[in-house]
């Protein structure tokens, strides 16, 4: 990863109008992609409970200048956020170290984050983060199911899966692994949401 030369956002909401920069400096990495659904999407930071870097979530209309922060910005987070975003349009993704230098304070190593917005449709990227396993298997989850980031009910997130066509990678105890795109980490929902023929 490099460094950011002029420092990253800091304004933790939806507008890009400070900056937090320090000689230190933060690393970052960044990813276009275009959703082709438009509606809320979500942000999440797992740091704590993948172990890994913590960070700072960026969101740019268009593409982003390392040497210019605030230009395109639509809006920065620190754990979590939401922001609408239009299907068709190309946006950037520019994720850096919450805390300045190198190695940077970090919990870990890498960075591990939800972002997805629910519904029929996704968003394409030039590469594919997290690819469709190959062994995942189409079920159904006809009421929809509470969702979670690990097979812990301490774990539930504020949202829920709509009833549906999901894939299902694997199980664990009561849970079930479910892949949503190229663009979002799997989640996990109770088995007994999912309808498994006998």
């Amino acid at each position: 990863m490099d460094i950011l030369p002029d420092g990253r956002p800091d304004d933790d909401g939806n507008g890009c109008t400070q900056i937090a920069n320090d000689p230190d400096g933060y690393l970052y990495d960044y990813e276009e992609f275009t959703p082709e659904i438009s509606g809320v999407y979500t942000y999440y930071d797992l740091y704590e409970e993948e172990e890994t870097i913590d960070i700072w979530f960026s969101i740019y209309q268009g593409g982003f200048e390392p040497v210019d922060p605030l230009a395109n910005c639509l809006a920065n987070f620190d754990d979590e956020g939401q922001i609408y975003l239009q299907a068709g349009v190309t946006y950037t993704i520019m994720i850096s170290t919450l805390e300045p230098g190198e190695p940077c304070g970090c919990y870990g190593e890498g960075f591990a984050f939800l972002f997805m917005t629910l519904g029929s449709g996704s968003a394409s990227v030039d590469a594919c983060i997290y690819p469709l396993p190959t062994n995942a298997v189409v079920y159904q989850i006809p009421a929809g199911a509470p969702v979670f980031y690990q097979p812990d009910l301490a774990t539930q997130l504020p949202w829920a899966l709509p009833a549906g066509t999901w894939y299902i990678t694997d199980f664990s105890g009561d849970f079930a692994h479910v892949w949503i795109a190229c663009t979002g980490q799997q989640i996990w929902v109770p088995t007994n949401a999912v309808y498994i023929p006998q």
